[in-house]
């Protein structure tokens, strides 16, 4: 196990990157350059605090259970 910071901080995150998809599913197309622009930026911090301090641990790795809790689950 890894601890990855508070329940709230990771809630805020994923939070953020379903922010980001509505965001282009409300008005498709309107605004892509922006809408994807902030995708990939809710998406880059998810990445840091949920994969990011994982990673080094699965070097050598040939296969990884994911076992996703609270609102992480929602993250494919």
């Amino acid at each position: 196990m890894r601890r990855l910071g508070s329940a709230s901080d990771v809630e805020g995150l994923v939070r953020g990157w379903r922010e980001a998809i509505l965001f282009e599913a409300d008005a498709p197309g309107r605004a892509r350059r922006r809408s994807l622009a902030r995708y990939q930026q809710a998406g880059a911090a998810l990445r840091r605090r949920v994969w990011d301090p994982l990673s080094p641990l699965l070097l050598g790795a040939r296969r990884v259970f994911v076992a996703p809790d609270g609102v992480l689950h929602l993250v494919s």
